[in-house]
Protein backbone atom coordinates (compact mmCIF):
# COMPACT_ATOMS: atom_id res chain seq x y z
CA UNK A 1 0.00 0.00 0.00
CA UNK A 2 1.37 3.39 -1.34
CA UNK A 3 0.40 6.93 -0.14
CA UNK A 4 1.71 10.32 -1.12
CA UNK A 5 3.85 11.95 1.42
CA UNK A 6 2.74 15.84 0.97
CA UNK A 7 2.81 15.05 -2.79
CA UNK A 8 6.76 15.33 -2.76
CA UNK A 9 7.43 11.45 -1.96
CA UNK A 10 6.65 7.91 -2.03
CA UNK A 11 5.76 6.26 1.26
CA UNK A 12 5.51 2.88 1.61
CA UNK A 13 4.58 1.15 5.13
CA UNK A 14 4.67 4.68 6.88
CA UNK A 15 7.87 5.72 5.90
CA UNK A 16 8.49 8.45 2.96
CA UNK A 17 11.23 8.37 0.14
CA UNK A 18 11.99 11.82 -0.52
CA UNK A 19 14.13 10.56 -3.76
CA UNK A 20 11.11 9.29 -5.37
CA UNK A 21 7.68 10.79 -7.10
CA UNK A 22 4.31 9.83 -5.61
CA UNK A 23 3.45 7.14 -7.99
CA UNK A 24 6.93 5.61 -6.87
CA UNK A 25 9.17 6.46 -9.60
CA UNK A 26 12.55 8.21 -9.45
CA UNK A 27 12.77 11.59 -9.44
CA UNK A 28 14.63 13.58 -12.00
CA UNK A 29 17.96 15.36 -10.67
CA UNK A 30 16.35 18.26 -11.92
CA UNK A 31 13.33 18.21 -9.73
CA UNK A 32 13.16 19.90 -6.53
CA UNK A 33 14.45 18.25 -3.52
CA UNK A 34 12.46 17.62 0.06
CA UNK A 35 13.44 16.28 3.22
CA UNK A 36 11.55 15.23 6.10
CA UNK A 37 9.43 12.96 8.04
CA UNK A 38 6.76 14.01 5.19
CA UNK A 39 9.11 14.94 2.55
CA UNK A 40 7.75 18.20 3.21
CA UNK A 41 10.80 20.64 3.89
CA UNK A 42 12.20 21.84 0.47
CA UNK A 43 15.97 21.38 0.48
CA UNK A 44 16.58 24.54 -1.14
CA UNK A 45 17.40 27.56 0.82
CA UNK A 46 16.30 30.10 -1.47
CA UNK A 47 12.87 31.01 -0.50
CA UNK A 48 14.31 32.25 2.72
CA UNK A 49 16.61 34.67 0.39
CA UNK A 50 15.46 38.09 -0.28
CA UNK A 51 15.19 39.01 -3.65
CA UNK A 52 18.69 41.12 -4.58
CA UNK A 53 20.14 39.65 -1.37
CA UNK A 54 22.35 36.67 -1.18
CA UNK A 55 22.05 35.67 2.66
CA UNK A 56 19.71 33.90 4.12
CA UNK A 57 16.63 35.37 6.25
CA UNK A 58 19.14 38.54 6.04
CA UNK A 59 22.04 37.49 7.93
CA UNK A 60 22.63 34.60 10.58
CA UNK A 61 22.06 37.18 13.33
CA UNK A 62 18.47 38.59 12.06
CA UNK A 63 16.86 34.57 11.79
CA UNK A 64 17.89 30.87 10.51
CA UNK A 65 16.03 28.99 7.57
CA UNK A 66 14.43 26.41 9.03
CA UNK A 67 12.14 24.04 6.28
CA UNK A 68 12.05 26.87 3.55
CA UNK A 69 10.82 29.56 6.18
CA UNK A 70 12.26 32.37 8.41
CA UNK A 71 12.59 31.80 11.74
CA UNK A 72 13.50 35.07 12.85
CA UNK A 73 15.48 36.53 16.25
CA UNK A 74 13.19 38.24 18.70
CA UNK A 75 14.19 41.66 17.75
CA UNK A 76 13.40 40.78 14.32
CA UNK A 77 10.02 39.54 11.93
CA UNK A 78 9.10 39.57 8.11
CA UNK A 79 9.28 36.86 5.24
CA UNK A 80 13.26 37.74 5.57
CA UNK A 81 13.59 38.99 9.08
CA UNK A 82 14.77 41.97 7.90
CA UNK A 83 12.04 44.51 10.02
CA UNK A 84 13.67 45.50 13.22
CA UNK A 85 11.59 48.48 14.93
CA UNK A 86 14.98 49.36 17.12
CA UNK A 87 17.76 48.71 13.77
CA UNK A 88 19.46 51.09 11.30
CA UNK A 89 18.03 54.56 11.57
CA UNK A 90 15.10 53.96 14.08
CA UNK A 91 17.13 53.12 16.72
CA UNK A 92 16.12 55.82 18.90
CA UNK A 93 19.31 55.59 21.16
CA UNK A 94 21.52 56.77 18.50
CA UNK A 95 19.68 60.27 18.49
CA UNK A 96 19.72 61.29 22.43
CA UNK A 97 22.84 63.81 22.41
CA UNK A 98 20.86 65.42 19.40
CA UNK A 99 17.35 65.74 21.16
CA UNK A 100 19.26 66.95 24.82
CA UNK A 101 21.34 69.11 22.79
CA UNK A 102 18.34 71.14 20.40
CA UNK A 103 16.18 70.62 23.57
CA UNK A 104 18.24 72.74 25.95
CA UNK A 105 19.79 74.79 23.78
CA UNK A 106 19.31 78.01 25.34
CA UNK A 107 22.08 79.94 23.41
CA UNK A 108 22.25 79.35 20.05
CA UNK A 109 24.11 76.12 19.83
CA UNK A 110 23.83 74.38 16.36
CA UNK A 111 24.48 71.12 17.40
CA UNK A 112 26.05 69.81 14.26
CA UNK A 113 28.04 67.48 15.40
CA UNK A 114 25.19 65.72 18.02
CA UNK A 115 22.79 65.90 14.90
CA UNK A 116 24.17 63.46 12.51
CA UNK A 117 23.28 60.38 11.63
CA UNK A 118 25.65 57.09 11.24
CA UNK A 119 26.66 57.93 7.66
CA UNK A 120 27.75 61.70 9.26
CA UNK A 121 24.98 63.54 7.26
CA UNK A 122 23.14 66.42 9.42
CA UNK A 123 19.95 65.63 10.74
CA UNK A 124 17.11 68.33 10.82
CA UNK A 125 15.91 68.48 14.03
CA UNK A 126 13.68 70.75 15.64
CA UNK A 127 10.94 71.60 18.15
CA UNK A 128 7.13 71.85 18.04
CA UNK A 129 5.95 75.18 18.01
CA UNK A 130 2.61 73.80 19.90
CA UNK A 131 3.21 71.91 23.36
CA UNK A 132 2.53 68.28 21.26
CA UNK A 133 3.92 67.53 17.94
CA UNK A 134 1.08 66.91 15.48
CA UNK A 135 1.51 63.41 14.50
CA UNK A 136 -1.56 63.34 12.32
CA UNK A 137 0.39 65.21 9.78
CA UNK A 138 3.86 63.83 10.37
CA UNK A 139 3.65 60.71 8.20
CA UNK A 140 5.59 57.66 8.74
CA UNK A 141 7.19 57.60 12.34
CA UNK A 142 8.33 56.33 15.29
CA UNK A 143 8.16 57.95 18.89
CA UNK A 144 11.00 57.49 21.51
CA UNK A 145 11.21 58.62 25.02
CA UNK A 146 14.56 60.50 26.92
CA UNK A 147 14.11 60.49 30.46
CA UNK A 148 15.42 63.00 32.64
CA UNK A 149 16.45 64.08 35.76
CA UNK A 150 12.96 64.91 37.00
CA UNK A 151 11.45 62.07 36.34
CA UNK A 152 9.91 63.33 32.69
CA UNK A 153 10.30 62.20 29.45
CA UNK A 154 11.12 63.93 26.36
CA UNK A 155 8.71 62.50 23.82
CA UNK A 156 10.47 63.15 20.20
CA UNK A 157 9.45 61.32 16.95
CA UNK A 158 12.19 59.54 14.02
CA UNK A 159 10.24 60.93 10.73
CA UNK A 160 11.49 58.59 8.26
CA UNK A 161 10.37 57.34 4.36
CA UNK A 162 10.28 53.68 4.13
CA UNK A 163 11.99 52.16 1.20
CA UNK A 164 11.73 48.58 2.19
CA UNK A 165 13.62 47.19 4.75
CA UNK A 166 14.28 48.72 7.91
CA UNK A 167 18.24 49.33 6.93
CA UNK A 168 17.05 50.66 3.85
CA UNK A 169 14.54 53.63 5.46
CA UNK A 170 15.79 56.87 5.14
CA UNK A 171 15.54 59.19 8.07
CA UNK A 172 13.77 62.75 7.49
CA UNK A 173 13.85 65.02 10.36
CA UNK A 174 13.47 64.52 14.48
CA UNK A 175 10.38 66.39 15.70
CA UNK A 176 10.60 67.00 19.47
CA UNK A 177 7.91 68.06 22.10
CA UNK A 178 8.37 71.19 23.12
CA UNK A 179 6.48 69.96 26.52
CA UNK A 180 8.01 67.07 28.19
CA UNK A 181 5.49 64.44 29.74
CA UNK A 182 5.59 64.18 33.48
CA UNK A 183 3.54 62.28 35.62
CA UNK A 184 0.37 64.18 37.03
CA UNK A 185 0.76 65.41 40.69
CA UNK A 186 -1.64 64.11 43.12
CA UNK A 187 -4.38 66.42 43.82
CA UNK A 188 -4.60 66.67 47.53
CA UNK A 189 -7.30 68.73 47.82
CA UNK A 190 -9.62 66.69 45.88
CA UNK A 191 -8.18 63.21 47.85
CA UNK A 192 -9.13 64.93 51.39
CA UNK A 193 -12.23 66.32 50.07
CA UNK A 194 -12.58 62.69 49.03
CA UNK A 195 -11.80 60.87 52.21
CA UNK A 196 -14.48 63.30 54.11
CA UNK A 197 -17.16 62.76 51.97
CA UNK A 198 -16.10 59.27 52.42
CA UNK A 199 -16.58 59.29 55.89
CA UNK A 200 -19.67 61.43 56.18
CA UNK A 201 -21.60 59.20 53.93
CA UNK A 202 -20.60 56.12 55.87
CA UNK A 203 -21.91 57.89 58.66
CA UNK A 204 -24.96 59.14 57.59
CA UNK A 205 -25.67 55.50 56.25
CA UNK A 206 -24.65 53.89 59.45
CA UNK A 207 -27.37 56.62 61.06
CA UNK A 208 -30.12 55.66 58.47
CA UNK A 209 -29.93 51.79 59.27
CA UNK A 210 -30.13 52.47 63.11
CA UNK A 211 -33.09 54.19 62.75
CA UNK A 212 -34.67 51.79 60.15
CA UNK A 213 -33.75 48.90 63.24
CA UNK A 214 -35.08 50.78 66.12
CA UNK A 215 -38.29 51.36 63.89
CA UNK A 216 -38.86 48.07 63.25
CA UNK A 217 -38.04 46.90 66.87
CA UNK A 218 -40.81 49.91 68.32
CA UNK A 219 -43.23 48.35 65.92
CA UNK A 220 -42.43 44.10 67.23
CA UNK A 221 -42.52 45.48 71.28
CA UNK A 222 -46.06 47.28 70.56
CA UNK A 223 -47.40 44.24 68.64
CA UNK A 224 -46.35 41.72 71.18
CA UNK A 225 -47.99 44.51 74.27
CA UNK A 226 -51.20 44.23 71.90
CA UNK A 227 -51.37 40.89 71.85
CA UNK A 228 -50.68 40.50 75.44
CA UNK A 229 -53.34 43.13 76.58
CA UNK A 230 -55.62 40.52 74.49
CA UNK A 231 -54.88 37.95 76.13
CA UNK A 232 -55.55 39.33 79.74
CA UNK A 233 -58.68 37.87 82.20
CA UNK A 234 -59.37 40.41 83.94
CA UNK A 235 -61.66 43.39 83.25
CA UNK A 236 -59.88 45.71 81.54
CA UNK A 237 -61.84 48.93 82.87
CA UNK A 238 -61.43 48.26 86.33
CA UNK A 239 -57.40 47.16 87.66
CA UNK A 240 -57.52 44.24 89.81
CA UNK A 241 -55.61 46.00 91.82
CA UNK A 242 -58.18 49.03 93.05
CA UNK A 243 -60.06 49.10 96.13
CA UNK A 244 -62.70 51.69 97.26
CA UNK A 245 -61.45 54.52 99.84
CA UNK A 246 -64.48 54.08 101.66
CA UNK A 247 -66.18 51.68 103.76
CA UNK A 248 -69.84 50.30 104.47
CA UNK A 249 -71.01 48.49 107.96
CA UNK A 250 -75.12 47.83 108.66
CA UNK A 251 -76.16 48.90 112.40
CA UNK A 252 -78.55 45.29 113.33
CA UNK A 253 -80.27 48.03 115.76
CA UNK A 254 -81.00 50.29 113.39
CA UNK A 255 -84.72 50.89 112.27
CA UNK A 256 -85.98 49.09 115.27
CA UNK A 257 -88.81 50.08 117.87
CA UNK A 258 -87.85 51.06 120.95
Amino acid sequence: VSTQSTGNGYCFCGVCDCSKTPDGTTKDPKDPKFTGDDCGCPVSTETCIAPGKKEECSGPANGKCVCGECECAPDHFGQFCDICPDCGPLNCTLYTDCVNCVYSNTEGETCLEECKDTEGNKITTMLSTDERVDTSKLGRHKQCSLPTDNDCDIIFYLHYEDKGTSIQRELQQILIDRVPDCPTEPDIIAIVAGVIGGILGIGILLLILWRIFATVMDKREYKKFLEERSKAKWNTGLSPLYKAPTTKYSNPVYSKVI
